[in-house]
């Protein structure tokens, strides 16, 4: 036959019964979890809400970057064009 499992020691026991007493009574359970629940659906509303005017400077910077993109894109083209002129106004001068 085999043996019972031997008891656990006293440290666990203690613990056990320490967890135990702390637990709310069964009834409870379900409303404290609503209310934590209603709780975190106000925290998330007003996160929400409170991150709604930073979303919006995120996109008008975002659009801002883009522009000064775009326009430092086209004066490096001006600038490529303007060092081609330059060339061939030095080998112009150059052959003359």
């Amino acid at each position: 036959m085999s043996k019972p499992p031997p008891p656990p020691p006293p440290l666990i026991i203690y613990l056990w019964r320490g967890v135990l007493l702390d637990l709310p009574p069964i009834p409870a359970r379900p409303r404290r979890y609503r209310i934590k629940l209603e709780q975190l659906e106000r925290e998330r509303k007003v996160t929400e809400e409170a991150l709604q005017p930073l979303q919006t400077q995120l996109l008008d910077l975002d659009e801002q970057l883009k522009e000064s993109a775009t326009k430092t894109s086209a004066v490096k083209a001006k600038i490529a064009k303007n060092d081609e002129r330059i060339e061939q106004i030095l080998v112009l001068i150059t052959q003359a």
